[in-house]
């Protein structure tokens, strides 16, 4: 329970069951400590994360190398990279792949392409072909304006022959399973659906938000295809086909990028709908424009 709470963004719930669990005479295991650790991350609840850090010991526990990952992590969500940086390098452990790639990750949602360099560099010494945290690394120098050198990065992984993931969403509708591919192009409904993407973009321009996705455009420019991104026209579907009063619920394999992220904030407070999306990294809980992420994933 600690966990599910800690995967849906609801830290306090997390600390309370812990409190709980403590007050029944049980005794948390490191599994325990874990999931509460993580349930601090995306808040960057520092204060707590130590405290439960060191806690650890009290019940003759010895952190182990996800513990001291999920520090870097509240560090990360706390936007004390440098310190995080510091922390890694005075681990008892040595880091591995997680490390650096929570570090990596923490660098594009505060934008520090400096830092994610230095990040990526370590990650790509334990494993040079995962082409997903290039493209990370490329995210963030979109995301800091730096076009030619995400553009040269993509030119090295074309060249390498490196292949990422595609993208894909789901959503359950009457029953059966619709799954929508990045860049759909053929689907029975997409007209529809992308009618429903534009009314919602139309919305969201009047209050000033222009969807434009980083990773899909170069020099600034608006790419005319980052419609297209999977759970955008999965939750179009949701909101052409589904009742009116219900909840849109979807998945996807890979995490959201900060461009869809934004626009279905909007979409739920236009559409007046509770929109739930399980990502690569996190449960998003969409409603009245706010995530409970709160934009931290």
């Amino acid at each position: 329970m600690i966990s599910g709470y800690s995967v849906h963004g609801m830290a306090k719930d997390a600390i309370d069951l812990f409190q709980q669990l403590k007050a029944s005479g049980l005794e948390p295991d490191h599994i325990t400590f874990t999931a509460l650790l993580s349930a601090c991350i995306p808040e960057g609840m520092l204060e707590q994360g130590w405290k439960y850090f060191n806690l650890m010991d009290s019940y003759g526990i010895k952190p182990n190398l996800e513990h001291y990952t999920c520090m870097v992590g509240i560090m990360c969500g706390a936007d004390l990279l440098e310190e995080a940086l510091y922390f890694i390098k005075r681990m008892p452990h040595a880091p591995d792949a997680c490390v650096w790639a929570t570090l990596l990750k923490a660098c594009q949602v505060h934008t520090n392409p400096e830092m994610g360099e230095r990040a990526a560099k370590a990650f790509f010494e334990l494993e040079p072909n995962n082409a997903s945290k290039y493209l990370l690394l490329s995210n963030t120098y979109a995301m800091a304006g730096m076009w030619e050198s995400g553009s040269n990065l993509k030119s090295m992984m074309t060249g390498r022959r490196l292949l990422s993931i595609k993208e894909c969403s789901s959503i359950d509708v009457g029953n059966m399973i619709y799954k929508f591919k990045g860049g759909e192009s053929s689907h029975l409904k997409l007209e529809d659906i992308m009618y429903m993407w534009d009314k919602m973009a139309s919305e969201m321009e009047h209050v000033g938000f222009l969807p434009l996705d980083p990773v899909l455009t170069g020099e600034g420019n608006l790419n005319p295809i980052s419609c297209f991104h999977s759970e955008k026209l999965a939750i179009c579907f949701g909101l052409i086909t589904l009742d009116a009063n219900s909840p849109v619920r979807i998945s996807k394999n890979l995490r959201m990028c900060i461009d869809c992220h934004t626009s279905v904030k909007h979409i739920s407070r236009i559409a007046g709908r509770e929109i739930f999306v399980m990502d690569g990294s996190f449960y998003h809980h969409f409603k009245d424009g706010i995530c409970r992420c709160q934009d931290r994933w």
